[in-house]
């Protein structure tokens, strides 16, 4: 099982833990969001769980962007979308360095295999998200890590 997280749009009010799987997801791999993370840790979100702020992404929980929160991540993804949209069609990114089972000094840094096609969709269908929040301060940026 691959491990991903979801974003999706839903409403302030309700209980979006519940019937979650009725609303379209955008799926992206762990090793984008861990490629990604320390840019994404720039910005404020909302643990909905401790009812707390916090910066970046709630790893394996939920995390809000309401309307005022949203912008800041979007434009991290911009940013993202706009540095890979120069990539060749097919790309890789140096993953986490992957130890080798009985021998602690061998290993190697894992490569990320990218279609730039599909990650820059997956970033485009995430900004709109982002500008569905920013325009309808009644819905909320859902993440929900893996």
């Amino acid at each position: 099982m691959a491990l991903v997280h979801h974003f999706s749009v839903t409403s302030k009010c309700g209980d979006y833990y519940i019937g979650n799987d009725n609303f379209d997801k955008i799926a992206i791999h762990d090793d984008i969001i861990l490629y990604m993370i320390d840019t994404i840790k720039w910005v404020i979100s909302f643990n909905p769980s401790k009812k707390i702020f916090v910066n970046g992404l709630c790893y394996h929980g939920i995390t809000h962007f309401d309307s005022n929160l949203v912008k800041p991540f979007k434009n991290i993804i911009i940013g993202w979308r706009d540095l890979f949209s120069n990539a060749p069609d097919d790309f890789y990114l140096t993953g986490n360095w992957i130890t080798i089972a009985g021998s602690a000094n061998d290993g190697e840094y894992e490569k990320i295999s990218v279609n730039r096609c599909e990650i820059l969709a997956k970033f485009n269908a995430l900004i709109q998200y982002c500008e569905q929040v920013e325009n309808d301060e009644n819905l909320i940026l859902v993440h929900d890590g893996i």
